[in-house]
């Protein structure tokens, strides 16, 4: 599972825009459920219809905000493998899951109420992924990963350097002072 601050600095922002999209879409979920609750009193329905009506009205669009990287998945993999015709059965695939999403969507009120009160993200771990799928987080990791090539080869040479001169002390080519002065500066190099 791969945690926040180790996510390069792009998909971290995705990461919270998309947490700060999910918490609206949680209260305005529950807005929904309070006028849907209240209309289906003044039609006079039983409480359980009403309930069960003020649930689903209220999970449609926290559902529907929770499919997205489902919607995406099914198209861009679809895509990938089948090319245009991947594209469209992709996009059939999550006009499917979309449905889905907006059937059940009234649990992700409930479960996204919990983790708001317990002052968790509204992102489950499995999703964490998707950020670093983007292109610019693929850059960010793949640039980073150089860095530290260059990082490890300057190390090297640093220490090979610094043996060098260690030789040529032992050897008494150059005097303590020298070898000390040399070090003190192949460090402050490094």
């Amino acid at each position: 599972m791969i945690r926040f601050d180790e996510m390069p600095s792009s998909a971290q922002k995705a990461y919270k825009v998309t947490n700060t999209v999910r918490k609206a879409a949680l209260f305005i979920g529950w807005a929904i459920f309070v006028l849907a609750f209240i209309l289906s009193i003044k039609n006079s329905e039983g409480i359980k219809s009403t309930l069960m009506a003020a649930f689903v009205s209220a999970g449609i669009f926290p559902g529907m905000i929770h499919g997205e990287f489902a919607y995406k998945k099914a198209i861009t993999t679809l895509k990938n493998y089948l090319g245009p015709l991947g594209f469209f059965i992709g996009l059939g695939i999550a006009c499917f899951l979309f449905t889905i999403f907006y059937v059940f969507g009234f649990i992700f009120p409930i479960i996204d109420t919990i983790l708001f009160i317990l002052k968790k993200p509204l992102i489950y771990p499995f999703e964490n992924r998707c950020f670093l799928e983007t292109r610019k987080a693929q850059e960010e990791i793949a640039a980073e990963a150089y860095n530290e090539l260059l990082r490890a080869a300057n190390s090297d040479d640093a220490m090979t350097k610094l043996q060098k001169l260690k030789d040529m002390m032992e050897q008494g080519i150059i005097t303590e002072e020298e070898f000390i002065r040399k070090k003190a500066e192949l460090l402050e190099e490094f």
